[in-house]
């Protein structure tokens, strides 16, 4: 850039700052220091900073910078939130917490330089329990109910997300009913979020249940289903399936909400629909959307 003062005295209508054929005059703060001389600061800039949050494992995301008019220099320094400014760092970080990111621009020949700062986010990664054994050998019908993996597994993962005791979100694809252990768990841990997909009535619906919200345990409901679920926490509905098919219970068509069975210790589901509700296996495996037959748990709630 350059500029020409053509006479003594006030210049303010009398000169322009080119940058090429540009007219960037606007862009400077001018003033006069003394009779025939010119003195041209540094325009100031006005940046901006953003980044995005990310899951932890994953790949940090890329600071964008704008607003960088003299093409200075960048430095990028991360500190935890609740940190003082003595504490930022050009590490990046990748523990699960809330951070601030600072940008720092050189000043350039003609412009100033600046400081901005953003503040991010980096998440746990969900956890998913989803468990289709549907493909595992048959066991004898007439043994005693076996432990479920999948629940067994995804009560694992909560009590471990329990104990860190950091902001987490599992998810958990299995079954329609949630114990009391992971209701009391979920109401004592409120930084836990468990997004519960589950199949009922021939529906597929999602429940969030925590993540700040009141949760409800009651030692008297050993298994909260899906009318409990919904109640207490709402519901979202996903696709619907439209191949439903009713039963009889002593010659009387079932519709939903007609009858709940709680498995007992040594049940099986031919047992329970042959012996006890007289109903056949495929109504019950399709009425409470159980994905593999063999495979039911003491306190599982039934639907008939």
């Amino acid at each position: 850039a350059s500029a020409t003062a053509y006479d003594n005295g006030s210049f303010a209508n009398d000169f322009k700052v080119m940058s090429g054929s540009n007219d960037v005059t606007a862009n400077y703060n001018l003033k006069t220091k003394t009779a025939g001389k010119l003195t041209i600061n540094k325009a100031a800039i006005t940046p901006t900073v953003s980044i995005n949050g990310w899951v932890t494992g994953k790949k940090a995301d890329t600071p964008t910078v704008t607003g960088n008019k003299g093409k200075g220099t960048v430095t990028i320094e991360y500190k935890k939130s609740t940190e003082d400014d003595s504490a930022y760092t050009t590490t990046v970080p990748t523990a699960v917490g809330t951070y601030m990111l600072r940008a720092t621009i050189d000043e350039t020949a003609n412009y100033q330089g600046a400081t901005v700062t953003a503040e991010f986010k980096i998440s746990a990664k969900p956890v998913v329990i989803d468990n289709d054994e549907s493909d595992k050998k048959s066991s004898d019908d007439n043994n005693e109910t076996p432990p479920d993996t999948g629940y067994e597994n995804f009560m694992k993962e909560l009590k471990a997300a329990a104990k860190k005791g950091t902001p987490q979100t599992l998810t958990l694809n299995w079954g329609n009913s949630l114990s009391y252990e992971a209701m009391e768990i979920l109401k004592d841990n409120p930084q836990l979020t468990l997004i519960f997909n589950y199949k009922w009535q021939g529906s597929d619906y999602s429940t969030t249940i925590g993540g700040g919200r009141t949760v409800h345990a009651n030692r008297s409901v050993p298994w909260y289903g899906p009318e409990n679920l919904r109640g207490l926490y709402g519901a979202s509905l996903g696709r619907r399936y439209v191949n439903s098919t009713a039963g009889t219970v002593n010659g009387t068509t079932n519709t939903p909400g007609n009858g709940v069975y709680v498995v007992q210790r040594g049940d099986s589901l031919w047992k329970i629909a042959n012996r006890k509700l007289h109903v056949s296996v495929d109504y019950l495996v399709q009425k409470n959307n159980i994905r593999n037959r063999n495979r039911i748990i003491t306190g599982m709630v039934l639907y008939y």
